[in-house]
């Protein structure tokens, strides 16, 4: 299903980990505006900004979830590209934000059905 739109973005990261079977915020995230198209499946949801929304993603995902699993991340100098995950450990689903100077992705990816 689309789900492009506009508005809170940090309220629809959180009602989409929780969708997906993640945990509500550990702190109420601060509202963070913002245009996006998207995509909702059952077990995934992604949602992309246009622009490099990178640093105000990150810092809303700190607040709402804490600091991010230090050993999974990459940078890729070539494309500007960087990225930082949640893991289900963490959160109870796994979180990806990838960015780069032209598009900021967020990706929820829910737990297996058994």
């Amino acid at each position: 299903m689309t789900v492009n739109g506009s508005g809170d973005l940090a309220d629809l990261v959180a009602r989409s980990v929780l969708a997906q079977g993640g945990r509500k915020p550990t702190n109420t995230p601060p509202v963070l505006q913002a245009s996006w198209l998207g995509e909702s499946h059952t077990g995934r949801d992604v949602f992309v900004v246009e622009g490099d929304h990178f640093a105000e993603v990150q810092m809303m995902l700190k607040q709402a979830y804490g600091v991010p699993d230090p050993g999974i991340h990459s940078t890729t100098p070539e494309t500007d590209g960087r990225s930082l995950i949640y893991t289900p450990e963490q959160i109870g689903v796994a979180l990806i934000l990838t960015g780069d100077s032209s598009y900021t992705v967020v990706s929820i990816i829910g737990k297996k059905e058994s």
